[in-house]
């Protein structure tokens, strides 16, 4: 395995003169193809994105590494430059030095496209696939390809890192000979790959890869103890879920995220249909809907922290506690967003209408009313979570949120147009808070890209929502959906179709465009997109060149 101290090994970028790429004005001298590398930066910005890792991504919500080890052989030169340039990747969408301004997204391209090849050189071409940091450097790349709006590649790696892990067998605990920080790095390695495969399944044809059942390893300690590179007994999963488990001592706040994902995982299946009891309508006592709905209380008794709601502690933190960081707050937020984001799925008047939809006649007026009310309450409370860490001092930007706005944006909109159509909702200020959830998104733009097609797509859809004012209409159940109507309130709930990103060009026939509702861009080709361009592209060359047009040096 070639490591940071090795980058300016043989590996070349092959292609059109555009292929001849400085790095960070940096130059390495040409091989006998007369190719250049891409090569790590400069000292002091590799250090700065490495600062920027630890402090804007590390635990938002993703956990690979321990910092202090981290470093330690960072200085050592034993990181593998795989996991450098994905580390790299994502940390420049953060950055504000002045040589990435107006191009932290090729800036971020760039080192990602450079990881995966070294990816292949290293591991996938040679079989040495049982690296705990070829794993985390994959899922890594995941997240940067999934947030970039590249939604095929991002899930067809996070399937390789899934299948690393249990290979691997992080599954499982790890070996007791390992220290303490490898454990526990073994754990989050694996915890953080489950959250991904549960966070970006939401949607119809992508399904989450890990059964719960399967999952034995401990849940996560606190950060607090990993820091201090202790050791702590933790429940498993199960135990954790479970009625009867008898765990006295409160669970860390990563742990409270993986059982409220597990849940989340639960909410989309049973948005597609794809569960067991789904054949029992929602209302009755074993079906998916009520079991779900109890896991939900359960894990509201684990959510609730003394007499602080989440709000006061985003905004004035723990009464007494000055270490608490956004290193650990940010799980206990994303576990409140993630709460609240099941309800909206369970109750969002679209997908029960879905469900109610066999049994539109017998369903009970009062529980598509009550069912529909919920929805609204928690999307507000979900906005304004939203809306108070984006105005605290924490530093709170993980990309799932986006997909949590855009839910709740959703479920304002239809509310708002309900409102105005004089269908009966709760009584609260809806476009108000269409406006703070869009809000939100438009932070969360700023770094990562998907949101924009995600803003595109609500703001299109807001200004055809009247079309489904009916959605909140307890007497309008039984009425039928046309297959587009239902594409369209799909692309609204789908994650994958919220950030995929939109084709220049419909393919869809133009008889069936003059009529719809609904923007006309939405219609996606089922295959996977084109493969993308030359590692190093004509935009590229010009990445790191100083003002004057010169590639300088150190």
């Amino acid at each position: 395995m070639q490591h940071v101290e090795d980058t300016a090994s043989s590996l070349t970028d092959h292609g059109s003169v555009a292929a001849k790429t400085i790095a960070f004005g940096r130059r390495d001298q040409a091989n006998s193809t007369g190719m250049y590398e891409l090569q790590l930066p400069p000292p002091q910005i590799l250090n700065s994105l490495i600062d920027i890792y630890f402090a804007r991504v590390h635990n938002q919500p993703y956990s690979f590494f321990h910092q202090g080890s981290f470093r330690q052989s960072l200085e050592d030169g034993s990181v593998p430059r795989c996991l450098m340039f994905a580390i790299l990747a994502i940390a420049v969408r953060f950055s504000n030095d002045p040589v990435f301004i107006g191009r932290t997204y090729e800036a971020s391209d760039a080192y990602s496209r450079r990881s995966w090849l070294y990816v292949i050189e290293d591991h996938l071409a040679t079989d040495d696939n049982s690296d705990l940091a070829f794993i985390q450097t994959v899922a890594l790349l995941a997240i940067i390809d999934y947030t970039a709006g590249k939604v095929s590649p991002g899930w067809l790696r996070l399937g390789l890192a899934i299948r690393l892990s249990q290979d691997l067998h992080l599954t499982s605990e790890p070996p007791p000979l390992l220290s303490n920080v490898k454990r526990e790095e073994h754990r989050r390695t694996f915890w953080s790959i489950y959250l991904l495969d549960k966070l970006m399944s939401c949607a119809r044809s992508k399904p989450a890869a890990l059964l719960d059942q399967d999952c034995t390893v401990q849940l996560p300690c606190n950060e607090t103890t990993f820091r201090n590179m202790e050791h702590k007994e933790t429940p498993t999963l199960q135990q954790m879920m479970s009625w009867d488990s008898g765990i006295e001592e409160p669970p860390s706040f990563f742990s409270l995220t993986i059982a409220t994902s597990s849940i989340f995982a639960r909410c989309t299946r049973y948005a597609r249909g794809q569960t067991n009891a789904d054949c029992l309508p929602p209302w009755h006592p074993r079906s998916e809907f009520t079991s779900t709905n109890a896991s939900l209380l359960f894990i509201e008794s684990y959510l609730k922290r003394g007499s602080n709601s989440i709000l006061n502690i985003i905004t004035e933190g723990v009464p007494g506690d000055d270490s608490f960081d956004v290193a650990q707050i940010g799980h206990l937020i994303l576990a409140h967003a993630v709460f609240h984001l099941c309800h909206c799925l369970l109750n969002h008047p679209f997908l029960m209408r879905l469900r109610l939809r066999p049994v539109a006649a017998k369903a009970p007026a009062r529980f598509a009313s009550d069912s529909f009310k919920l929805c609204q309450e928690h999307a507000r409370k979900l906005t304004d979570i939203l809306e108070a860490a984006a105005e605290s001092k924490l530093f709170i930007k993980s990309s799932f949120y986006s997909h949590c706005a855009a839910i709740s944006a959703g479920v304002h909109c239809l509310a708002s147009s309900a409102q105005q159509h004089g269908v009966e909702t709760n009584q609260y200020d809806a476009r108000n808070y269409f406006e703070k959830s869009m809000n939100a998104l438009e932070k969360l733009a700023v770094i990562w890209p998907m949101v924009t097609e995600m803003i595109k797509k609500l703001t299109e859809f807001d200004t055809t929502s009247g079309a489904y004012a009916s959605l909140f209409d307890v007497k309008c159940l039984g009425d039928n959906l046309d297959h587009l109507t239902e594409n369209t309130l799909w692309t609204l709930i789908d994650y994958g179709l919220l950030a995929r990103e939109t084709p220049e060009k419909s393919p869809g026939p133009t008889s069936y465009l003059s009529n719809l509702p609904s923007p006309s861009t939405w219609n996606y080709p089922m295959h996977d997109f084109a493969p993308s361009a030359d590692l190093c592209n004509t935009e590229n060359q010009m990445l790191f060149m100083d003002v004057g047009g010169s590639q300088s040096g150190y």
